[in-house]
């Protein structure tokens, strides 16, 4: 609640503590970390800072331009000249692919040694050279990635493998050393956790209706939607169907922002009903932020958001994409769907995907059924 609190000044509950951070109320404004003791005499000379034009923290809009050089001009035809090249083509995702490639270029081509791959000869880069930024960064090992970072050496090939593709376009080499450039396999998962019944009385139970989150885990339970698709839903998206019975009912239809790919899937009364309770919400978009009552300007932010409400209900381990695989369970285990029409309603690109959850949930059928033939 923001009792007694200046303007701007928003608590925000993270990691079981509640902070006070400043906003200016616009999408790409940052929020800052005021420390001061509320209502103290820092506390109010701090937001009056923050309030002044011209704080190097408040006011910014957007990202800054990235900053393609800086520094000495970079020798011709080596690696960190290639990568300048391709940071001023259309091909480049700068704001992606900028800082994987910065990073190669710092690394040293051997261990301990003062010479960097920003001087590699363009005549030197080979598969043997792509390998080793790829395994470098693998083997990287800490406290909280104890396997090492999977996930950006993968990054990194997808950038090295883009960065030599143009060059063989460019006709700057004369073959592509990365084409034979492979992911590195990672230990196999179950991947994100389903929730199951419990779970979700377990969080009905702390988010009553009319609360945003509520309003979130239902759509998301219902309908199967992902993160990134269910803060972009809203009644635009709600046709009149048919059911099995030819009765008529509603459905929630809409194409996913990941593959593109459309989907319609039923939404229950009892969901639309809960959304119309709930305060604030949308009309074009439901989900909006309760604080200011603007669509969430990303996946990442309402995944932040909705992982804090999680960890609030009790729930642990669990996320968003956990609701996605509860929905897909939900109606496989009905037993009467095929793989084609979860496809349809789960906007998936591959029959493989709906198969897996109709044989899971036949095995568990399966298995049932042997109770009280051995003794």
């Amino acid at each position: 609640m923001r009792r007694n609190l200046p303007e701007h000044v928003y608590p925000r509950k993270r990691k079981g503590r509640v902070d006070l951070y400043f906003w200016r109320g616009h999408t790409g404004d940052p929020w800052i970390r005021i420390r001061e003791e509320p209502n103290t005499p820092e506390f109010h000379e701090r937001v009056s800072v923050l309030l002044k034009k011209g704080s190097p923290k408040v006011g910014l809009k957007r990202t800054p331009p990235v900053v393609l050089e800086s520094g000495e001009k970079p020798n011709e035809n080596t690696f960190r000249w290639l990568c300048l090249k391709f940071y001023r083509s259309v091909d480049c995702h700068l704001k992606r692919e900028k800082p994987l490639l910065d990073a190669c270029c710092r690394e040293p081509i051997a261990p301990k040694d003062k010479r960097t791959f920003a001087d590699l000869p363009l005549s030197r880069l080979t598969l043997k050279e792509l390998k080793v930024l790829r395994d470098r960064k693998a083997k990287q090992i800490s406290e909280v990635k104890p396997r090492g970072l999977l996930g950006a050496s993968r990054s990194r090939v997808k950038a090295l493998r883009r960065l030599c593709k143009w060059a063989r376009e460019e006709g700057i080499l004369d073959f592509n050393p990365a084409i034979e450039l492979e992911q590195i396999k990672g230990p196999k998962t179950r991947g994100h956790i389903p929730w199951d019944d419990d779970d979700c009385k377990k969080f009905r139970y702390h988010w009553k209706v009319g609360t945003v989150q509520r309003a979130a885990m239902e759509i998301m339970a219902s309908c199967g939607t992902a993160r990134s698709d269910v803060i972009r839903v809203g009644s635009e998206n709600v046709r009149s169907g048919k059911d099995a019975s030819a009765n008529p009912c509603k459905v929630l239809n809409y194409r996913r922002q990941k593959t593109g790919t459309e989907g319609t899937i039923p939404i229950p009364k009892r969901v639309l009903d809960i959304i119309a309770a709930t305060k604030p919400v949308g009309f074009k978009i439901w989900l909006v932020t309760p604080l200011t009552g603007k669509p969430f300007t990303s996946a990442a932010s309402f995944g932040n958001f909705f992982g804090d409400a999680v960890r609030e209900a009790g729930i642990y381990g669990k996320n968003s994409h956990g609701l996605r695989k509860y929905a897909a369970t939900k109606y496989a285990e009905t037993g009467k769907v095929t793989a084609p029409a979860l496809c349809a309603a789960f906007a998936w690109c591959s029959l493989s995907e709906a198969q897996k959850y109709i044989d899971e949930a036949n095995r568990h059928k399966m298995g049932s059924e042997l109770a009280g033939l051995v003794e």
